[in-house]
């Protein structure tokens, strides 16, 4: 006898109705308690397997609505984050493009200023080079054309006087004077011009120099009758000959304006920490409203009658200091009159 194989997909699987199985309960148990695992040996049972079945669908189903759910929102959420990424890289592209913009417009506008900067100081050293020319011209000329005819005014008024001998009356004899005397103020004043220019001319030159010893050289050849204190110690990288220029106009300053006082005494007080030179006075002082005009060429605030001078030495101590990149200012605190030169901060 001839046997045929067929494989398992060519065979159809028998058509069972519904009725037939409930039909036969033993056959329909059996197959019930193999699905749900149990021994189902009666029809309350079979129900209740029946019921847990559905309800095992129903869970199935409701997990893969459930599922469906977490896609579609998962789904959202993705392009609503694509979305906002997007955005961002738009305004994050935008505003860099636009850093990018206000960027170069503000090289472009430092360049501009830049090449408007070296234009400027390129004129503005030919304009200084003009005016030291010019300030070096007018002080020769100054020195020249105006000594000539002051030191004539005093020669001849000399020579006019001891001409005449007992011939002048004493009015005469006293206008001569006067005009010797101010012939020798407009001296004193042409000096103080052409020193205050000059100072502008020299080179500043740069050296390491102890301010303690130059003031106690300076009290020793200038023979201050006042009692002078130094206090502290300092060294500063200067020009020597301008500090030593205005050290001197401070100290002379100083000494003038207290040697009215019964115990004149004067205090250069040497600060290192601070960079500074404090000269102190126990002099008449001065109003402090006019305090802006101390530092004046040629101007006093005290009369002629009072103390000597012509307003020079204030305005040279100044710009002697000016040129060595210092500040100086005068101050009254209570019976004191303190000069304060500071010099800026040091720099690495």
């Amino acid at each position: 006898m001839t046997h045929t194989l067929m494989s398992s997909d060519s065979i159809a699987a028998p058509r069972v109705s519904y009725n037939s199985v409930m039909g036969n309960k033993n056959w329909f148990l059996k197959m019930a308690s193999s699905v749900v695992g149990e021994n189902l040996t009666t029809e309350e049972t079979l129900m209740a397997a029946q019921n847990h079945i559905q309800q095992l669908r129903n869970a199935l189903h409701n997990a893969q609505e459930e599922n469906e759910k977490l896609k579609q929102e998962h789904e959202e959420a993705l392009q609503f984050i694509l979305g906002e990424q997007q955005k961002s890289m738009t305004t994050l592209v935008g505003t860099h493009r636009a850093t990018e913009i206000r960027l170069q417009q503000a090289l472009d506008e430092i360049d501009s200023l830049k090449a408007r900067f070296q234009h400027h100081m390129g004129h503005q050293a030919d304009e200084n080079e003009r005016l030291m020319k010019q300030i070096e011209w007018l002080s020769g000329t100054i020195a020249h054309d105006m000594r000539t005819p002051i030191r004539a005014i005093d020669a001849y008024t000399f020579f006019l006087e001891d001409d005449l001998g007992q011939a002048l009356t004493d009015d005469a004899r006293k206008s001569l004077a006067e005009v010797r005397r101010n012939g020798h103020r407009m001296s004193v004043l042409v000096e103080g011009l052409i020193e205050y220019m000059r100072i502008s001319l020299v080179p500043v030159l740069n050296e390491a120099v102890d301010v303690g010893a130059m003031a106690s050289v300076l009290l020793a050849e200038h023979d201050f009758t006042h009692q002078v204190n130094v206090h502290g110690s300092l060294t500063l990288r200067t020009d020597r000959a301008l500090l030593d220029r205005a050290l001197k106009a401070l100290l002379d300053n100083a000494a003038k304006f207290s040697a009215m006082q019964g115990k004149p005494v004067i205090d250069v007080v040497l600060d290192a920490a601070n960079r500074r030179i404090e000269v102190r006075d126990n002099g008449v002082g001065f109003d402090t409203r006019h305090s802006d005009k101390l530092f004046r060429l040629f101007h006093r605030l005290h009369g002629n009658d009072e103390f000597a001078g012509e307003g020079v030495g204030l305005a040279l101590a100044q710009r002697c200091l000016q040129r060595l990149g210092a500040n100086v200012q005068l101050v009254r605190t209570g019976d004191i009159t303190c000069a304060t030169v500071q010099w800026p901060a040091q720099t690495d």
